[in-house]
């Protein structure tokens, strides 16, 4: 059937047709549940392409199929409903919840069902299947067509009603648009009877909007709801409009007219200003603006604000890499909150700042890293430099504790492969063992579930529903059924098995995500300690030929760019990040139309979404960046970051540390993160997926290459810790 569900996919149906058509004459062993199967998979293809007729005929034909029945009279259904035969659409749909009330597709054919009932001018229907769904008021779609029901129904209040809901509720959704639209008819058709909304929701879509920094329409919805408030609450809707003015004017002026007299709002306040202050780089603005947060603190505003404050304070300087400014900052903060939220970021970075200016007390604040913040993200780092500060000491005994913890603790980190190429370099020198009672704070590896390889009874038939779905290339049903099953029964098998339906229904992220909850902390594992099948969910190689195609064509490492691309984009072709970069490798448009000026290659937007040409292009601007930077850590960091920002970076480069120094030493955490989890990558993907390039990753600098172009791509700015 897997060759079947290809031909399924095949642009021309007619294609598909004649392959159907041929199978059934030719193999003979074919037994009736496989005809009806490849029914429902034709019957799809059909319906896809708008040819209803036939599709409904194949659905009948695999309403026979005892495993996939539901399925057929499900897509039957919205065949009906997409042809225009609304009671047809609504007898099936309704025969199909009442028939599978348990079925994972109950949510999307409730919603079909509404549209039906509304089309078959029964309204009263879909009033009462979704107001006797749970799920309907946390469902922006459902609660629109409750509402479209409810007006077809003659009951406008109640319309109004479930579309206020959704327009503040769920502002960011689609339905909200719909809802607008159903507000405006509802107040022409009500008049003085229109029932507002309640000002808790209200207030709901106003804080909605400004947290997702739609400043326009989190203003007005500010405004709107100035005259409901009093007090406080109108001090915050106050505080609220000056910071959307001055987001969108870029100016303080909003914010410093305003006066607050509630303590918390005030700092708020300032906190908006001093964000401003840093946009202009007016350190002494950031300064007052800090200052006058921890007066407010010590008169009643959260000490959480006062914290905060002095944290972006430390960050402004250390994203400049005026590190001895920062660290004053991150001692003031410990000082108030020595294990709140920041604080094992701001004692590392002091701790990294004692470390590069050689401060006697470096060891000991590394130490205090892993005692304090063993759970921390920063312990591997801290193992490993308090291995190179001991092997400068000749202390090799101490030096080879910490190596040999860091590379079997955190097994597939950055730092445990610099610290196990270490390891065999000191092994016959050192003598003795050193017993570190710091070793004994850092938390075992969390356990993993052991995947039993049977399938619970009482899941079996939801289980078989999978499988068959994913006969037919239904894979991203198929992984809701094993989700569901899984949420039952709990067993890890299934879970296993929703993430390799994801991934052959090319949703690597979730499948990834799905994996990780059977095998916590997964890269702290020794490699062999885990199942291959387990890493190749996580680590997926598609568009394998043409990766290593162009990194051959470049004479770069194909398991590094693959590891790139998985960062980047996740492998999503079409994706866009919120700064505009598209495609594969996430290339910004005016990147894309540089180096394609360069390859001579013909350029337009849509072509980013191309595997092909994105990958060439992307592959072309990362080999620039490694002959322009002389290393693939330096590369990396200019690929995510920009390369004005490396410049700067590696001005700040010294001592004989190697690469690893560069890498600890990038102030902002987000590249510094994408830099070592793309080298990781590419280990991962040399063990899974076989030979490539000798890789370049945590190697010495190579010999500088000029690039053909410099400065063609700055990225909008990254803040640590922000």
């Amino acid at each position: 059937m897997a060759s079947l569900a290809a031909q399924t996919r095949d642009p021309n149906r007619l294609v598909a047709q004649r392959a159907f058509n041929r199978l059934l004459v030719l193999e003979r062993r074919w037994t009736g549940l496989e005809h009806d199967r490849a029914a429902f998979a034709l019957g799809y293809f059909d319906f896809s392409r708008k040819r209803y007729a036939d599709a409904t005929t194949w659905f009948r034909v695999a309403r026979r199929d005892p495993i996939l029945a539901r399925y057929a009279l499900y897509w039957e259904g919205q065949t009906a409903l997409a042809a225009g035969d609304n009671h047809d659409a609504l007898a099936l749909l309704g025969n199909f919840l009442a028939a599978f009330p348990d079925s994972v597709l109950q949510e999307p054919a409730l919603g079909s069902l509404a549209l039906a009932a509304i089309g078959a001018k029964e309204p009263d229907r879909a009033i009462q299947a979704l107001r006797a769904y749970p799920g309907t008021a946390n469902s922006a779609t459902l609660l629109v067509r409750l509402a479209l029901a409810e007006q077809n129904a003659g009951n406008p209040s109640y319309a109004a009603i479930d579309f206020q809901r959704v327009y503040d509720l769920f502002p960011l959704k689609p339905a909200a648009r719909d809802a607008a639209e159903g507000i405006d008819r509802m107040r022409q058709a009500l008049g003085p009877r229109f029932p507002e909304a309640p000002v808790a929701d209200r207030i709901a879509r106003a804080d909605i909007l400004f947290r997702h920094r739609r400043w326009r329409d989190a203003r007005l919805a500010w405004l709107r709801l100035g005259d409901s408030l009093v007090g406080v609450e109108r001090q915050r809707a106050d505080l609220r409009v000056a910071e959307c003015d001055a987001r969108l004017l870029r100016l303080a002026g909003p914010l410093e007219g305003l006066t607050l007299t509630d303590p918390a709002l005030d700092a708020e306040r300032w906190l908006a200003i001093f964000n401003l202050a840093w946009d202009r780089k007016d350190e002494a603005g950031m300064q007052s603006a800090v200052n006058q947060v921890l007066a407010l603190a010590a008169h009643g505003a959260p000490a959480e604000l006062a914290d905060r404050a002095l944290f972006d304070q430390g960050n402004y300087f250390w994203a400049h890499v005026e590190r001895d400014q920062a660290v004053p900052y991150y001692r003031q903060l410990l000082a108030r909150a020595p294990f709140g939220p920041d604080a094992a970021t701001a004692h590392w970075r002091i701790a990294w700042t004692a470390y590069l200016e050689k401060d006697p007390q470096a060891a000991a604040l590394l130490r205090e890293q892993i005692e304090n913040y063993s759970d921390s993200s920063f312990v591997p780092d801290a193992l490993y430099w308090l291995g190179r500060l001991s092997q400068k000491a000749g202390d090799l005994a101490g030096a080879r504790a910490y190596y040999a913890k860091l590379s079997t603790r955190f097994a597939e980190n950055y730092f445990a492969r610099l610290a196990r190429a270490r390891l065999a370099t000191i092994h016959a020198e050192a003598h003795g063992s050193a017993i570190l009672p710091v070793l004994d704070r850092i938390p075992p590896v969390p356990p993993a579930l052991r995947i039993e390889s049977g399938v619970p009874a009482s899941v079996e038939r939801q289980y078989e529903r999978g499988v068959a779905l994913r006969t037919v290339a239904f894979d991203d049903t198929a992984m809701l059924e094993f989700q569901a099953a899984y949420r039952r029964t709990k067993a890890p098998r299934l879970l296993v098995d929703a993430a390799l339906a994801a991934q052959a229904a090319h949703h690597y992220l979730t499948g990834a995500a799905l994996v990780r909850q059977l095998v916590p902390d997964l890269e702290s594992r020794p490699f062999d300690a885990v199942p291959a099948a387990i890493w190749r969910i996580v680590y997926p190689f598609p568009y394998a030929s043409l990766i290593r195609f162009y990194a051959s064509r470049y004479g770069e490492d194909p398991m590094l760019l693959a590891s790139l691309v998985r960062q980047e984009s996740g492998f999503e072709p079409s994706i866009v990040s919120s700064a505009g970069a598209i495609g594969l490798a996430q290339l910004e448009p005016y990147t894309a139309l540089k180096w394609s000026r360069k390859l001579r290659l013909w350029y337009s937007r849509r072509r980013l979404d191309d595997p092909s040409y994105n990958l060439r292009v992307g592959g072309a601007y990362f080999h620039a960046l490694v002959g322009e930077f002389g290393n693939v850590e330096a590369a990396l960091a200019a690929y995510n970051a920009g390369e004005v920002k490396v410049s700067e970076w590696l001005q700040d480069d010294r001592g004989d540390d190697g690469p690893a120094k560069f890498v600890e030493s990038i102030p902002f955490s987000q590249t510094r993160h994408y830099v070592q989890v793309v080298l990781d990558g590419a280990v991962i993907y040399q063990r899974l997926y076989g030979a490539s390039l000798a890789s370049r990753a945590a190697s010495p600098a190579v010999a500088r290459r000029s690039a053909p172009e410099r400065g063609f791509r700055q990225k909008s700015r990254q803040t640590p810790g922000r």
